[in-house]
């Protein structure tokens, strides 16, 4: 299925929305305004909303807000749909899962192998022995 909403700018518009129709009313305008660039943040650095066990992990998207003393089983009703709403967008758009860094993903080669974007630190020593038995 095509994802309706493509573009990154009218997505944040409709999420920025549901946070005016749906966070508003429940929290304070501090807490609004940080839970709404939190979100509008995820969609802008594609990163998916941190989970736990399949779970959302509440304790991190508080600490990330800065709502530990706020952060009410209301409120997480009333987030949680834009979330998960984010996290189909990330994985419809198939912009979702940043690699973090320091990560080296594998990559395959032209002959099939796979190889390290980064090279190991065993790399000069792997280089040494080809040389050596040409």
């Amino acid at each position: 299925m095509k994802n309706q909403t493509a573009s990154p700018q009218l997505f944040q518009r409709k999420i920025s929305e549901f946070c005016q129709v749906r966070v508003a009313p429940v929290t304070s305008q501090r807490a609004f305004d940080n839970i709404r660039s939190y979100m509008l943040n995820l969609i802008a650095f594609r990163t998916v909303p941190p989970s736990k066990s399949g779970n959302l992990d509440w304790q991190e998207i508080a600490a990330t807000c800065d709502l530990r003393e706020v952060l009410t089983p209301a409120l997480k009703r009333a987030i949680q749909p834009g979330l998960d709403a984010i996290a189909r967008w990330l994985c419809e758009s198939g912009k979702g899962g940043l690699v973090e860094p320091g990560r080296g993903r594998r990559k395959p080669a032209s002959n099939g192998t796979l190889v390290r974007k980064t090279p190991s630190v065993s790399a000069p020593m792997e280089i040494a022995r080809a040389s050596a038995n040409r």
